[in-house]
């Protein structure tokens, strides 16, 4: 015969296991959710002759681009994949997903995609990617003083030709509006979105443009991928760019008119 005192035992024996199951549970489901707001990115880090490193990190649902020596920041995250372009200082602009796509920063990446389309591809390996490489070759005695790689002047010269060489990939696996913000970023056909070098040949060696020194993968939480707060809104891309002190030049010329 069960004695009240051993009956009593036995229900608080009970209570002790149903709750530590329950802690077990709700220690699961918490590492759960926390294993959930981390996302897997492809990282690729390049330098850029004229804007410094930029590291590009691309995500299922999220991308982040810094750039100018992490000076500059963009972010979009799905659904809609609209960007925003913001500098340290807190000034930004913001783009919709198809301005984006066809501008970019229309004013300070030239863009390639022409290139691309004019010029006869060549398919190669390049970083263990699938990829397109582009010469394109020029008279600079019958180019115009203006055309530019980058924004990198071409010497002029009678009988001279010049060349300039692109390599483009789309050997990754990006999401459809991941892949949409790169070709904005770069300006870049659909075939060959992300630009993995750019030079110039010349007497010295490669005049190098753009380069990709790794490419990796990352898990990083969703939080890395947040517009920060009390963000302000610019005059224009140049103005993230440069920042602060053309902001404040800007507005008083405002304020002026």
């Amino acid at each position: 015969m069960t004695t009240p005192r051993a009956f009593a035992a036995a229900r608080i024996l009970a209570c002790l296991f149903t709750l530590s199951l329950g802690i077990i549970v709700a220690v699961g489901d918490a590492n759960h959710v926390q294993a959930a707001n981390k996302e897997r990115c492809i990282v690729i880090q390049q330098m850029d002759a004229k804007v410094g490193k930029m590291t590009l990190y691309i995500g299922r649902d999220h991308a982040r681009i810094d750039c100018m020596n992490d000076h500059c920041t963009m972010v979009a995250a799905a659904p809609n994949w609209d960007v925003t372009l913001f500098n340290k200082d807190k000034y930004a602009v913001y783009f919709k997903s198809a301005q984006w796509q066809s501008q970019g920063l229309d004013n300070v990446v030239a863009s390639k995609r022409h290139i691309f389309n004019d010029y006869k591809h060549t398919k190669i390996k390049y970083l263990g990617k699938s990829a397109i490489k582009v010469v394109r070759q020029l008279d600079p005695a019958y180019a115009d003083s203006s055309e530019t790689l980058y924004r990198g002047k071409i010497a002029k010269g009678k009988g001279i030709t010049a060349s300039s060489t692109y390599i483009g990939s789309s050997d990754f696996a990006f999401a459809p509006g991941a892949a949409r913000f790169v070709e904005g970023f770069y300006l870049s056909p659909f075939y060959a979105r992300v630009i993995l070098k750019a030079y110039t040949p010349s007497t010295l060696g490669e005049r190098v443009q753009l380069d990709t020194k790794s490419i990796g993968t990352k898990d990083l939480d969703d939080s890395f991928f947040a517009v920060p707060p009390g963000l302000k809104k610019a005059h224009s891309i140049t103005a993230v760019i440069a920042g602060e002190d053309i902001n404040g030049l800007l507005l008083e010329i405002t304020e002026d008119h």
